[in-house]
C-alpha cells in the first residue's frame, strides 16, 4: 500500500513537470527515484544481515499448560528494518496449522524479542515453526522473502485422569523370571539375597546363614529378594481407522498414560508392548516406577499412532513363548479397551468420565 501511494506521488510529480514546466520538478523527481533505489538496495542488503531463531524455555510440558515461546530477531546491519513472518503451531500427525502474524521494527545493530504464549490443548509432539520471513526497508516500501525454516519441537505430556484400578492378589503376588529385584522390600526368590540381618523370634531356621553366624557367634538370617517381574502386559493395539483424527490420538495418549500411572501408584510393575507396521519384532518396555514411565513416554510421544500393528498380542506370545503373565490389557487406537477376556469397552470422547464409571481389575 505504501509503495502504491509513493508511485502515485511520483506520477503526480511527473504530471506537474509536464503541465506547468516546474523548474524544481526535475530535482524533486530525481530525489524521489533515488529514494526508491536506496530503499530497494537497503532491503536487499539487510535480508542477508538478519537472523531469526525460536527459543523455548522447556522441551516438555503438560497438556493444558501455557508455555512462552520467544522469537529472537537480530539485525546485524547498520540500517533499520521491518521483519514480518507467520508464526505457526502444528501437532504431529495433523496437517492443520495455527498461524499468527509477527511484525517488528528493528534498529540497526539491534536485537529484539517477541514472546507468544501458547496453550497446549492436545498432547503429543507440538511443532512451533517460522518457515519464512519478509525483510523490508525502514518504511516498508520494498521487501524480500527469506526462507529460514526454524522450528522447535515440544513434547506435550498427556494430562493424567484418575483411573478406578484394582490390582488383584493374583497379580500382586505374581512371580516371574527376571533379573530385576525390588530395592525396598524382600520376597521369596531364594536365588537372590536381599539382605542379611540378625535373627528374630519367628524366623525360620531354613533361612539361617550358618557361615556368617559361625563367624559372628550369633544367629544371622538371609532375606530373599522380591523379583520385579511384570504381572501385567499392556498392549497398544492398532485398529481399522477410516478417518483418523488428532482428537482420537490425544485421547489414546492420555488413556495410555493414565492407566500406566495408575498401575505405578499401586506398585504394579507392568510391560507396555507394541509393534509398528513393517517391523519384524514386538517392542516392550518394563514400567516399574515414574522414571521408567517418563523414559517410555519420551519414546511413545514420538510414535505414529496410526501405524500400530493390530495383532500385537498374538505376535507377543510367539516372540516370548516361555513368559507367563497374570493379566493383560488391550487398548486400541480406536479407543477400545479390553481387560483379560472381559467385554470390550468403547471409550467416548469424555475420558475422565469413562475412567470414573469403569472399574479396571488386573
Amino acid at each position: 500500500m505504501k509503495k502504491t501511494i509513493y508511485f502515485v506521488i511520483i506520477g503526480i510529480t511527473i504530471y506537474l513537470n509536464i503541465l506547468y514546466e516546474w523548474k524544481e520538478g526535475a530535482l524533486v523527481l530525481s530525489t524521489e527515484v533515488v529514494f526508491l533505489i536506496l530503499c530497494f538496495l537497503e532491503s536487499y542488503f539487510v535480508q542477508f544481515k538478519s537472523n531469526v531463531r525460536i527459543v523455548v524455555d522447556r522441551k516438555m510440558i503438560e497438556q493444558g499448560e501455557k508455555i512462552p515461546v520467544s522469537v529472537e530477531i537480530r539485525n546485524k546491519s547498520n540500517f533499520p528494518t521491518q521483519i514480518r513472518g507467520r508464526f505457526s503451531v502444528q501437532y504431529g500427525g495433523e496437517k492443520k496449522r495455527k498461524k499468527q502474524i509477527l511484525k517488528k521494527y528493528i534498529q540497526g545493530k539491534k536485537e529484539e524479542k517477541i514472546t507468544k504464549y501458547i496453550s497446549a490443548q492436545k498432547c503429543g509432539k507440538m511443532i512451533v515453526g517460522l518457515p519464512r520471513i519478509s525483510v523490508s526497508d525502514w518504511w516498508g516500501g520494498f521487501s524480500f522473502p527469506k526462507k529460514i525454516k526454524v522450528q522447535e519441537e515440544i513434547l506435550v505430556m498427556p494430562r493424567r485422569c484418575l483411573v478406578n484400578l484394582i490390582v488383584s492378589y493374583r497379580t500382586r503376588w505374581f512371580l516371574s523370571e527376571t533379573d530385576d529385584y525390588a530395592k525396598d522390600k524382600s520376597g521369596d526368590d531364594n536365588t537372590e539375597i536381599y539382605e542379611i540381618r540378625e535373627y528374630r523370634n519367628g524366623d525360620r531356621m531354613q533361612k539361617v546363614h550358618w557361615k556368617i553366624s559361625a563367624n559372628q557367634e550369633e544367629l544371622y538370617v538371609k532375606e530373599y529378594s522380591y523379583p520385579l517381574g511384570a504381572g501385567v502386559i499392556f498392549f497398544l493395539v492398532g485398529g481399522k481407522l477410516e478417518r483418523y483424527s488428532q482428537r482420537k490420538i490425544s485421547i489414546f495418549l492420555q488413556g495410555v498414560a493414565s492407566i500406566s500411572m495408575a498401575m505405578i501408584d499401586k506398585k504394579c510393575v507392568h510391560y507396555i508392548a507394541w509393534q509398528m507396521k513393517g517391523d519384524s519384532f514386538v517392542c516392550r518396555r518394563l514400567i516399574k516406577d515414574e522414571e521408567t514411565f517418563y523414559q517410555f513416554m519420551l519414546e511413545f510421544l514420538e510414535m505414529q499412532i496410526d501405524l500400530l500393528e493390530e495383532n500385537v498380542a498374538e505376535r507377543y506370545c510367539d516372540q516370548y513363548r516361555n513368559e507367563a503373565y497374570s493379566s493383560k490389557i488391550c487398548f486400541t487406537n480406536t479407543l477400545e479397551l479390553q481387560v483379560n477376556q472381559q467385554e470390550t469397552l468403547q471409550i467416548n470422547q469424555d475420558l475422565e468420565h469413562f475412567f470414573e464409571a469403569v472399574e479396571i481389575v488386573v
